[in-house]
């Protein structure tokens, strides 16, 4: 199964990072309040700034810690430049078995 794995820029120039097999079902969920994370329920979801997907949960799993714990400074590059990906996960993680996917809603 396609899991994503996803960074959403909230209020207050927040970043929230999760993982779903639904990335927009997701998206709304938070925004809406309903099903959203305490996190962007305190600070509404602006927008999906970096997805990737991968194959099954585990691996999700496994870019989701390691981009939850990167400094907020290296989230932001990681937003801002796509490239970074393998510049900070290259030694730690198979990055080749992650794809960015551009956001299409």
């Amino acid at each position: 199964m396609k899991y994503f794995i996803y960074i959403i820029r909230c209020e207050e120039d927040k970043l929230y990072t999760g993982i779903t097999t639904d990335y927009k079902r997701r998206f709304l969920e938070h925004k809406s309040g309903i099903k959203g994370a305490k996190w962007t329920k305190a600070f509404k979801p602006q927008k999906i700034e970096v997805l990737y997907k991968t194959d099954g949960r585990s691996n999700a799993l496994k870019l989701e810690s390691k981009i939850k714990k990167l400094k907020k400074a290296d989230k932001e590059n990681l937003c801002s430049d796509k490239r970074s990906f393998k510049k900070y996960f290259k030694d730690i993680i198979d990055v080749n078995i992650y794809k960015f996917v551009r956001v299409k809603f």
